[in-house]
């Protein structure tokens, strides 16, 4: 009896299972919410500290609309709170499970890890570049956290040296950060002297710093003139030394000066309480119907901006002169930003200078069709750009105070809004003549259109096209938004059957897409991805827009004056070269004044017309592509050669072309550099293998090997000139200097291009280009800060091939005759062929075009 009263008495003492739950819970508890220890502490700072440094470089990229310090104020705040109040709760639940010893640590790593991986996910940078971003950032936090722990909790360190400790560490960071951008500059002075050399046709520089000519090819006048005279190739040979004192007459206008015109600026919207507000410097323009193009408009968007879709607010800037004028007008559209921030703010600079010289500017706000954070961005927002152009036209055509003369229009477009304009021209191919906003294209004359870095998508599978309206498109090489230049593709669609018109691109190294704008900036991304972009081989962004300034200018005024020397600025932008900045420039251009003899897009059967004296010698009719691979609209000869003198010739006189009876004033080339582009893949090849030029069959090759004789004797007299006196020093030392400068074609741009020019009354000569022209190398610039993210971000797109860059020459007749003085004009009908003898041993080439001037069309001048 008394055994089992015990046994009772054991039962009831042990504990159930749920009091045994309740226990552990109590227990854990009490260890969970205690402090962690000083390395658990150290830890959680650090990371902490990781994280909102992560946000704060985030926040940028995520507006609220209210302003910079706004959105620091208010979602720093909000996420301070937060992110403290989800570390806490993580601790205490590592804590809770045993992980006390380690908790701050696994909180720190998880929470930076998770957070890292949202950031970079958004920023579209793919998972293996956020993986390996994200495992670099952890690391450094780590080594961080465990010196500070090592401090803190071990050596027990008072916190004014554990900070004192971190204040140096980012000292000696922030000094390698300083000696990294030092050593840019240095390394960058290499690139501007060779700059500085072509714009201001230096010879002696462009030779000292490997831009000059080959001494391969250099002659002494006075050997040359011991010579036998009945020589055939004596008559042949360029004298260098005359060349070289003669340069291209320099612009007698300086572009960015501010003319003599006063002006106003003025702010106009369709505001009701600014209809009758009493202040001079705002215009009221009332509100236009755009339910028929704007069908997105969301209820968030109406909200904010405060107008519906049939109720389109016509809002902007003006700047307009003083006096009576009429004074021509210039419309600008933005591209597409964050839409709480204004761009159209951005092209003060701009518009400053064209009204000083007597032009009225209105610069549209299009903010509300730009991306937000909240609302995302309106579908084919191209096609409503252009229609809000046509949309400000109608307004401002309404408007009597505004002395404008309206057939002298020019529309100006940056990004989307560069395919806006061109889209506002061509308009009616989209919206038809039922719009009301189309009106306006049949009362006034739209004389010009500027493209600034451009889009060029498909709008409902159409593409804009312009008749008889000048173009230009500018663009840099480290658009990191637009990485090539689609600019072309329009200019490759615009055509004149008027006289008097032309068009032309200009492409800026080490330009971007954003710093056109003052409101966009260096970043061409959205923050934080933006900052793995390579900012430090940017051109300064004063000098990005004043490049823009002097060429859309000088475009506008030669597009509503007609005056040439305007013009001359887009036919050889180094007559302007004392006023741009120091950075290269590659530009394209064509007028109605030229004729092409070779286009490489509508001539049948090449290989049958061309002829080469190089039995390596091939040339490839190709299509050409741009960086990322897409088709820039565009036909061109790809030459390869091996041999020292190789040479190809174009017949033309048999060639049917416009206005061959008119006296010839230029020669006309377009080139590339290919040596660094991929090969023709092998589809290409297959499709263009009809197009190879073989070696020529029959006739053709007596005729070939009599110049291939030639060129050899040219090359071989060439030799000769430069080995008769190599035992002097002043020779070895010009040898060595000449092996120098050619070891790195990264630096050297001479033209080694010889010109044959054949004609049956005129005469033959040869011009060697070298001396007058150069030819820079594609871009190849790093567009992110380290190499590997290239093709691991952005779904690869910075991992690009080399883009080819078109340079357009202007070789004028009178700059040959000044050398060589003759009887009699060139005419066209009077040609015979074009060659080109490429004096390197070995290279590869791309020809656009082959074309002349007629009389009158040339406003470049070389002088003595």
């Amino acid at each position: 009896m008394v055994n089992d009263q015990e046994a009772n008495v054991e039962i009831a003492a042990t504990p159930t299972l749920k009091e045994k739950w309740l226990s552990w819970v109590k227990g854990r508890f009490m260890i969970a919410k205690a402090m962690p220890s000083r390395s658990n502490q150290a830890a959680l700072v650090v990371f902490f500290a990781g994280l909102c440094m992560e946000i704060a470089l985030t926040i940028p990229g995520i507006p609220t609309g209210l302003g910079l310090w706004a959105d620091y104020l208010i979602i720093g705040t909000v996420y301070i709170i937060s992110a403290a109040t989800v570390m806490a709760m993580i601790v205490f639940l590592f804590s809770f499970f045993y992980l006390k010893l380690i908790a701050g640590w696994l909180t720190g790593v998880s929470c930076i890890l998770i957070q890292t991986s949202v950031i970079l996910q958004k920023s579209n940078w793919g998972w293996k570049a956020t993986s390996i971003m994200a495992t670099i950032i952890v690391a450094i936090l780590l080594a961080l956290a465990l010196l500070v722990s090592y401090l803190y909790a071990y050596r027990r360190a008072s916190m004014l040296t554990v900070m004192a400790t971190l204040a140096s560490l980012f000292c000696i960071v922030m000094a390698g950060i300083a000696g990294k951008y030092y050593w840019n500059d240095v390394q960058k002075q290499r690139y501007i002297e060779q700059y500085a050399a072509i714009l201001l046709q230096d010879i002696e520089n462009m030779e000292t710093d490997g831009a000059g000519p080959d001494s391969r090819t250099d002659t002494d006048t006075s050997k040359d003139s011991t010579k036998d005279s009945s020589s055939d190739d004596s008559d042949l040979r360029t004298d260098h030394k005359a060349e070289q004192l003669m340069k291209l007459q320099p612009l007698p206008v300086q572009l960015a000066e501010p003319g003599s015109y006063s002006y106003q600026h003025y702010h106009y919207s369709s505001d009701p309480t600014w209809e009758d507000d009493g202040n001079p410097l705002t215009i009221y323009t009332s509100p236009t119907d755009g339910s028929s193009v704007l069908k997105d408009w969301s209820w968030t968007k109406e909200l904010y901006w405060g107008f519906t879709e049939k109720e389109i607010a016509m809002k902007g800037q003006l700047w307009i002169p003083d006096g009576e004028g009429p004074f021509p007008i210039v419309f600008i559209m933005h591209g597409n930003h964050l839409s709480e921030e204004d761009s159209s703010d951005g092209y003060g600079y701009l518009a400053e200078l064209l009204a000083s010289h007597g032009m009225i500017v209105s610069s549209i706000d299009a903010n509300f069709l730009n991306y937000s954070v909240w609302s995302g961005i309106v579908d084919d927002d191209q096609l409503l750009r252009s229609w809000l152009m046509l949309a400000h036209m109608n307004k401002l055509h309404e408007q009597p105070s505004i002395a404008a003369d309206w057939d002298q229009v020019a529309l100006i477009g940056h990004s989307r809004g560069g395919q806006a304009a061109a889209m506002a021209v061509d308009a009616k191919k989209w919206l038809g003549t039922d719009e009301p906003v189309v009106s306006i294209l049949d009362q006034i004359q739209i004389k010009a259109v500027v493209a600034i870095a451009p889009t060029d998508y498909r709008v409902n599978n159409k593409l804009a096209n312009l008749h008889n309206v000048n173009y230009l498109t500018l663009h840099g090489t480290m658009d990191a938004d637009l990485t090539e230049s689609f600019g072309e593709r329009q200019y490759e669609r615009t055509r004149f059957t008027q006289e008097g018109h032309f068009k032309a691109t200009v492409e800026i190294y080490h330009a971007n897409h954003g710093q056109f704008n003052t409101v966009w900036g260096k970043y061409d991304e959205r923050f934080p991805g933006g900052l793995a972009l390579n900012t430090a081989d940017l051109m300064n962004g004063n000098d990005q827009r004043l490049a823009a300034q002097l060429f859309i200018h000088s475009f506008l005024q030669a597009s509503f004056t007609g005056e040439p020397i305007y013009e001359a600025v887009f036919q050889d932008f180094r007559s302007i070269g004392d006023q741009l900045p120091l950075t290269g420039y590659v530009s394209r251009y064509s007028s109605s004044a030229m004729n092409y003899w070779y286009d490489f897009e509508h001539i049948a059967k090449i290989e049958d017309k061309l002829k080469y004296y190089d039995h390596a010698m091939t040339a490839k009719d190709i299509a050409l592509k741009g960086r990322s691979g897409g088709d820039k609209q565009n036909r061109v000869l790809w030459v390869t050669w091996n041999e020292e003198f190789s040479e190809i010739e174009f017949p033309v006189k048999h060639l049917s072309v416009a206005a061959r009876n008119q006296q010839v004033s230029a020669i006309v080339v377009s080139l590339a550099r290919a040596e660094r582009m991929m090969e023709p893949d092998e589809e290409e090849a297959n499709n263009q293998g009809e197009n190879q030029v073989d070696q020529p069959e029959g006739d053709a090759i007596e005729h070939s090997d009599v110049e291939a004789d030639r060129s050899k004797q040219l090359k071989a007299e060439a030799d000769h000139e430069t080995a008769a006196d190599s035992d002097s020093p002043e020779n070895v030392s010009n040898q060595a200097a000449d092996e120098e400068r050619h070891s790195d074609d990264e630096v050297y741009t001479g033209l080694q291009l010889l010109l044959n020019i054949k004609a049956t009354q005129w005469g033959q000569e040869i011009v060697d280009l070298e001396p007058y022209y150069h030819i820079l190398h594609p871009a190849a610039h790093d567009f992110t800060k380290i190499d590997w993210l290239e093709e691991n971000i952005k779904k690869g797109k910075y991992d690009v091939a080399v883009e080819p860059l078109l340079q357009t020459y202007i070789i004028p007749i009178s700059l040959i005759e000044q050398q060589h003085p003759r009887d009699g004009a060139l005419f066209a009908s009077d040609m015979e062929s074009i060659s080109f003898i490429f004096k390197q041993e070995q290279g590869s080439m791309i020809i656009d075009a082959i074309g002349y001037i007629t009389e009158g069309g040339t406003y470049v001048e070389y002088t003595r």
